[in-house]
């Protein structure tokens, strides 16, 4: 885990080469710039299947280099991705029903443990709902309170017994891979990023058969369901995170932020052929005239 970054002086005899970061969204800024402040300066590899505003734009400046792996795993079908109306949703539980008889388990996300706000969806109200409507289907039920051996508990229980139900919150987000598990419903959809919702939509379908996902506003808002339409119009997390640039914005290029408006008057400023003109004409400053080019990055820099 990230744990490691303040322990590494203390595991190693020899020069620290080469890291790679899995789930580089994770992380934040000043984590990874642990890492560039070594001597010397490893080399690093980040991977993402949804890169946050700041990674996408640092990759338009030409800050990093990036590969992007577009074919997916072998065998693993495009998960279709639908808005369910919340007042509809219940017609859509006789269907869930059947998927369960077949043999199905069932993801169900929400985003707090308990009932915080009103109307907003929780692991133990949902658990609650979810035990009364499938009253022969086992439901569990997992979440950060929970210590992480009766995590793994709960998550070998439930991919153990087929036709069960799983309730949780965004724990569920990385490292889960249960094969007969091709549904998902995410409860209160709206409280999630894309980048987020995305990475759960990962979780089903991973067997080779058709994966659903179904996201459930709160409540119908015209703004918020643009904004998950974006998931039933695109498949791939890169697509989503440019997307996702322009919505948050980029955050401090120079700084901590993630995500947020920068300060420019530019109305088209994430495109990529301003970038590569700009980049252009900033590196033959920098080769021509190196000492102006030091004092701008002197002012620039935080």
């Amino acid at each position: 885990t990230h744990a490691l970054l303040t322990q590494i002086p203390e595991k190693l005899n020899h020069p620290l080469a080469l890291v790679a970061i899995d789930e580089q969204h994770k992380f934040g800024v000043r984590q990874r710039e642990e890492l560039q402040e070594r001597a010397p300066i490893p080399h690093l590899l980040n991977l993402s299947a949804t890169p946050i505003p700041r990674t996408v734009a640092l990759g338009l400046l030409g800050d990093i280099e990036s590969s992007n792996i577009e074919t997916k795993p072998t065998n693993r079908l495009p998960t279709k991705t639908h808005i369910v109306d919340p007042d509809r949703y219940t017609k859509s539980t006789d269907w869930m029903s059947k998927k369960l008889t077949e043999g199905n388990n069932i993801f169900v996300v929400c985003p707090n443990i308990t009932q915080k706000d009103s109307g907003i969806a929780s692991v133990e109200s949902i658990t609650l709902k979810y035990q009364k409507k499938y009253p022969k289907n086992k439901v569990y039920s997992l979440h950060g309170r929970l210590k992480k051996d009766q995590q793994q508990v709960v998550l070998n229980e439930f991919k153990s017994t087929p036709s069960s139900i799983l309730v949780a919150t965004s724990l569920i987000e990385v490292g889960i891979d249960i094969p007969q598990a091709n549904i998902m419903v995410v409860h209160s959809a709206e409280r999630f990023g894309l980048a987020q919702l995305h990475q759960l939509r990962g979780r089903v379908g991973r067997g080779g058969d058709q994966g659903y996902f179904f996201l459930v506003p709160t409540q119908s808002d015209e703004i918020e369901t643009e904004r998950l339409k974006l998931l039933q119009k695109y498949d791939s997390g890169l697509t989503l995170a440019q997307k996702d640039l322009r919505l948050r914005g980029a955050g401090e290029v120079f700084g901590l932020k993630q995500h947020g408006s920068l300060p420019t008057r530019l109305k088209y400023f994430w495109s990529k052929k301003l970038f590569t003109t700009a980049k252009r004409y900033s590196k033959a400053l920098v080769k021509n005239n190196p000492e102006e080019a030091r004092n701008l990055l002197i002012k620039l820099s935080p």
